[in-house]
């Protein structure tokens, strides 16, 4: 969902093939000028549903169940790269079609290094952290605090003033804030 203040001129609402998850971009006026914002749910990693069917695998001595559990593990994630891969390419015609300069947000269980990240990053749009975030930031609150796979992208007509992740305890995942200058 997208809530705001100030006028939502448009919106569609992007459904991903095979996917609970989705999409959606909206044309916000912020004082006589209108931005495009997409706000993304990507394909999730299914980690943790996979997870315990391996460890539910493991608690036996039979050798062919845990195998199974294994490559189940293997070809979930494997799958959700793939979805998440199309994902990121459906997202970058979007934004490349964009007549408006162009936020892009939200949860793609990415990591940096990614395809996806790259793909939806691409070369039109800069990275809000990177433009005026600060030292080490994590948005997933599992594996140690290592994962950021939550973004907020711009085009680069939008002055990042300031971004940051607070850590707060209603979800898996920290929420990203970035301050825009018009």
């Amino acid at each position: 969902a997208v809530f705001s203040r100030y006028p939502i001129k448009e919106e569609n609402l992007i459904v991903y093939p095979d996917s609970k998850n989705c999409s959606l971009w909206c044309d916000i006026e912020i004082n006589g000028r209108i931005i495009r914002l997409f706000n993304n749910h990507l394909q999730t990693t299914e980690v943790s549903q996979n997870k315990r069917k391996l460890e539910k695998g493991l608690r036996t001595d039979d050798s062919q169940r845990v195998e199974r559990a294994a490559v189940g593990l293997i070809d979930g994630l494997h799958e959700n790269f793939r979805k998440r891969a199309a994902q990121a390419d459906i997202l970058k015609q979007l934004i490349t079609a964009s007549p408006y300069p162009t936020i892009v947000c939200g949860d793609f269980n990415s990591l940096p290094s990614s395809y996806v990240y790259h793909t939806v990053k691409g070369d039109k749009l800069q990275d809000g952290f990177q433009m005026s975030g600060h030292g080490y930031m994590y948005t997933f609150k599992f594996f140690k605090h290592l994962l950021r796979i939550d973004y907020i992208l711009h085009s680069p007509e939008l002055n990042s003033t300031g971004y940051f992740s607070p850590d707060l305890t209603y979800s898996d995942h920290n929420p990203v804030v970035m301050r825009v200058k018009l």
